[in-house]
């Protein structure tokens, strides 16, 4: 019987330590490397601490033994385990390659995507009620079944299916030698299968009346400091006026600014969600308004921008966070419901329906791919026009009487 261990070795010139799992047969001990990496703020007595990590490598363990609980290796040597953990088998782990997937998504910070393709591959792995599927399990008739189990939300029924796509077709690439024609993976269950289309998404945009409502809630009666942290709503009242001021940024690039985006009065970052996706690696620059450099100052970071990652443990969480303290002040307010993600679409809304701005505008403010993308190569980028509309839009909200 094989035994496995979350752990470290030797921490690495830049302070972060590569996570191993250590595998243990016939008394011989051997390495699994994994993608994953932690600060020491995440070790104790020489043990990984991070909930994430360990959810997440639990899983993949999980899978190891599934895999060797299929084998005979009453008689392999250590290194025969590892070796054929290692290796691409002829009959490859889908569940273990797309924790492998969803665990590089995370370490690019891309959590907030990472966890719906994490979802697609949990209810996957229910309806076929196992937690190591194989390649070579997944038919079209499968997939058209998963895909009718999810009645309950055309969503899902979109967005799930396209996920584990999209994973398929990665390990494909992986496992497939397409010029020499060793092919690993022959089996296409998306062939013939069509993936409902997806449901218009809700528009999330407040009335401006709310917004100011919401802008304007009375928390002087609520606690400042709760357990010795700030209280949720009024920590989620400051984030969200500095997503709104600062033309909708969504909540983990607040999250992983460093002081170095902050360059002659403006926040100069690349978008995290498309960076790695755009051959601009998704780049603006924004001035920080007046009303929130109180705010700056407050949440200022030791070693980032903000302070937020010495709060919470990833931008989900802190994502999470603002969301819970949001409902706070929608229960004050008697306000219909309200995300961080509302004042997004709030900011856009108001661009094109009060001051004329072009879906093209709106989506440059919002640092969407632009839409004449061979031009745009060719055109040096003035982001000055956001700034202005950025002015319009807060004197509108702030000043208007």
């Amino acid at each position: 019987m094989a035994y496995f261990k979350i752990c470290v070795r030797a921490k690495r010139r830049d302070n972060t330590y590569p996570i191993y799992i250590r595998v243990t047969h016939h008394g011989k001990v051997g390495y699994l490397k994994t993608d994953k990496l932690c600060k020491a703020k995440s070790i104790k007595k020489g043990e990984v601490i991070d909930n994430y990590i360990i959810k997440e490598l639990s899983e993949l363990i999980d899978s190891y033994i599934d895999r060797l609980n299929r084998e005979n290796i009453k008689n392999w040597s250590v290194k025969k385990v590892i070796e054929f953990l290692n290796s691409n088998s002829s009959n490859p782990s889908f569940s273990s390659f797309c924790r492998l997937f969803i665990a590089k998504m995370n370490n690019e910070n891309r959590e907030t995507t990472s966890i719906n393709y994490e979802l697609a591959l949990k209810r996957l792995e229910e309806f076929m009620g196992k937690n190591d599927i194989l390649f070579s399990d997944i038919t079209s008739s499968i997939i058209r079944g998963y895909i009718e189990s999810m009645k309950d939300s055309l969503y899902k029924k979109h967005g799930y299916p396209n996920r584990i796509k999209t994973m398929f077709k990665a390990g494909c690439e992986k496992y497939n030698d397409y010029d020499t024609g060793d092919m690993i993976i022959r089996n296409n269950p998306f062939r013939g299968v069509k993936i409902p289309r997806p449901v218009s998404p809700r528009k999330r945009a407040l009335d401006i009346e709310v917004i100011k409502k919401f802008f304007n809630v009375d928390l002087s009666n609520v606690p400042t400091i709760v357990n010795g942290l700030e209280e949720k709503s009024i920590r989620a009242k400051n984030v969200c006026l500095m997503v709104f001021c600062l033309a909708g940024m969504n909540t983990i690039d607040l999250y992983y600014l460093l002081p170095e985006n902050f360059k002659d009065g403006k926040i100069c970052y690349c978008r995290k969600k498309t960076s790695s996706r755009r051959d601009d690696k998704a780049y603006m620059e924004i001035t920080v308004p007046d009303i929130i450099k109180p705010l700056m100052e407050k949440y200022k970071g030791k070693r980032k921008l903000f302070n937020f990652c010495e709060t919470y443990c990833d931008s989900r969480c802190f994502n999470i966070a603002i969301n819970d303290g949001i409902k706070e002040i929608t229960n004050l307010i008697h306000s219909e419901h309200i995300t961080v993600y509302s004042f997004r679409h709030s900011w856009a809304t108001l661009a094109q329906n009060v001051f004329g701005a072009s879906l093209d505008m709106v989506g440059f403010c919002l640092n969407h791919a632009s839409s004449h993308r061979v031009t745009a190569g060719y055109v040096k980028t003035d982001f000055s026009p956001i700034d202005r509309m950025n002015e319009k839009i807060l004197n509108y909200v702030f000043n208007k009487q």
